[in-house]
């Protein structure tokens, strides 16, 4: 049985410093795939990168 990694889901996240906190405890486990669902700033965000 092949095991998939999940998916991170985000719902209207609303800070891009958020995203990036989420995107660095991903990287953390390994995880690559994640998805914004209406990201209220828009996307891409420079603050996420801080």
């Amino acid at each position: 049985m092949d095991l998939v990694a999940p998916a991170i889901i985000l719902d209207r996240p609303q800070l891009a410093q958020n995203i990036g906190a989420v995107a660095r405890a991903m990287a953390n486990f390994g995880l690559t795939d994640l998805r914004l669902v209406a990201p209220r700033d828009g996307w891409p965000q420079e603050r996420a990168w801080a």
